[in-house]
């Protein structure tokens, strides 16, 4: 039998899981794991000269003290410039260009590079990823974990939520219970309503025995790109105020460092000593907790957080699922132990108990019980359109809406027609429909399925569009082609094209990319 791992590439920090026998283990990574703990830091120090390969990464670079010098080579946070659009500008370094993503991929196969199993002996992998992200992110996640196991086919590197998987990692054993993980991380914010399986059998530990029988149901997820580096940044931005300076100035990633050690230590005392470095002048001070809160205050933090709760018990409302039934609490990330933020959690749900013990390992934990065979009954957090002409512009109709229960049922069943006279071929493009930059967008029930309307839909299309010919050429009115849409539980949208006038399938169950 081969080994069956998870993986939870993290804003700040990272971790892998293995499943021996009958439980998950962390696995400890010499040199990139923090001391005997199984945490990788995601740090890269690109030092002058230094090669990818031979670059110190995660520990190496806590224990060298390099994520403490007032200069520019230290990368953190990369995950967050992968996930979250626009990407931020490549850093030149040393007469080379250096993007988040070309650094992310260095960081991914180290990791991976250092797991210490044999690479052929690797049966799956179960990748985390956030609500937010869309399927270049995917794509790309995987296709970097496929070079960093040698080649592991893509069919063996698995994809869930990262705040699902945090729902089967954590201790909840109430048959039907009703959690929300709220997933606060170093790059994002994750929020999923769960519903845990009616069979008490089902349930048990943090759900180890729910791949003998039942499945948690996925009520509503939302996310935002909000999370402990913002804050850092805005800590930052207040101190530099305070110096009449700005983030040009020598040693902003020394200061960085020391305003997120703070604000990590501000969680359990009410106030931290900081020391940094900035254009060459060494520099002491205190940072209160009261401080802290009024960064967060000017910088609606509040506000931030409050928008994602909203948007997921809206779509719970829709099923009569109100706040005052949640119990349970699950909180995952180092920014969910920030007592502002808790402090808004209670506001919200004042019957609840917050749970913190599995802060930084239930996704990991969560996800390796998905490579073992626990089932969690999900949803779209995305909506998905089909390109369309009208009036000789292009327009996107959803075809999937966001809250679609997957794997489908049944296929969504499209009859297409051509657009001008003698229409040569058909071209689908599918588009992932992004709430965030979509303007006037409401969210609805139609024949008991959420949908999405906007006046301006900012949509991503998929990597892969479809040329269809059409011979004979398409005429205006015509009925012409059949297009049968599906998702599996791998989260693949598939297709199946049927030329109506000629009674011929086409296309057979293509794929077309993974669905969020």
């Amino acid at each position: 039998m081969g080994h069956k791992l998870a993986f939870d590439f993290g804003t700040t920090n990272s971790l892998i899981a293995h499943w021996d026998t009958d439980h998950p283990d962390l696995v400890h990574l010499p040199d990139l794991s923090i001391s005997t703990n199984a945490i990788v830091p995601s740090l890269v120090y690109m030092g002058q000269g230094a090669a990818l390969h031979d670059t110190p990464m995660g520990g190496q670079v806590i224990a060298a003290g390099l994520h403490q010098r007032p200069d520019h080579r230290l990368f953190r946070n990369f995950k967050r410039g992968i996930v979250v659009r626009p990407a931020p500008e490549p850093r030149y370094l040393d007469n080379q260009l250096w993007s988040d993503k070309a650094i992310g991929s260095a960081f991914i196969q180290r990791v991976l590079g250092n797991v210490p199993f044999p690479k052929h002996e690797i049966d799956e992998i179960v990748l985390t990823v956030p609500v937010i992200a869309f399927q270049d992110y995917l794509d790309w996640l995987r296709q970097t974990v496929k070079e960093g196991v040698n080649g592991l086919p893509l069919e063996k590197i698995r994809v869930v939520d990262e705040s699902t998987a945090a729902a089967l990692g954590y201790a909840v054993t109430e048959p039907d219970a009703l959690v929300l993980v709220f997933d606060f991380g170093g790059g994002t914010l994750d929020v999923s309503l769960v519903q845990l399986p009616k069979d008490k059998a089902s349930t048990g530990g943090w759900l180890s025995r729910l791949r003998r029988g039942g499945e948690a149901k996925l009520i509503a997820k939302a996310g935002g790109a909000l999370g402990g580096s913002d804050v850092d940044r805005w800590i930052a931005a207040h101190i530099l105020r305070e110096l009449g300076s700005d983030e040009t100035a020598d040693g902003y990633q020394s200061l960085l460092t020391a305003c997120e050690s703070a604000k990590i230590a501000l969680s359990d005392s009410e106030s931290a000593s900081m020391q940094f470095t900035l254009a060459g002048v060494e520099h002491e001070r205190t940072l209160t907790r009261r401080d802290l809160e009024c960064v967060l205050l000017e910088n609606g933090m509040d506000a931030a957080v409050s928008r994602v709760l909203e948007r997921t018990l809206y779509t719970a409302r829709q099923q009569e699922i109100f706040a005052e039934h949640l119990k349970d609490v699950l909180m995952v990330g180092g920014m969910s132990l920030m007592p502002a933020v808790q402090a808004i959690l209670r506001r919200y749900f004042p019957n609840a108990t917050l749970h913190t013990g599995k802060v930084f390992t239930a996704i990991v934990e969560g996800a390796l019980q998905i490579a073992v065979g626990a089932g969690i009954d999900d949803t779209l957090i995305h909506s998905y359109g089909l390109r369309h002409l009208e009036n000789g512009q292009h327009r996107y109709d959803e075809i999937l809406p966001a809250g679609w229960k997957i794997p489908t049922t049944r296929p969504i069943e499209l009859i297409l027609g051509a657009a001008h006279p003698e229409q040569k071929q058909l071209e689908l493009v599918i588009g992932e429909i992004d709430p965030e930059q979509s303007s006037g967008v409401t969210i609805h029930v139609q024949d008991g399925e959420l949908v999405a309307l906007a006046e301006e839909l900012a949509v991503v299309p998929l990597d892969n569009p479809l040329s269809i010919p059409l011979k004979p050429v398409g005429e205006v009115g015509q009925e012409r082609i059949k297009a049968a849409f599906s998702v599996d539980a791998e989260r693949r949208l598939h297709v199946t094209v049927t030329d109506m006038q000629r009674r011929k399938v086409m296309i057979k169950d293509r794929v077309l990319g993974l669905v969020r």
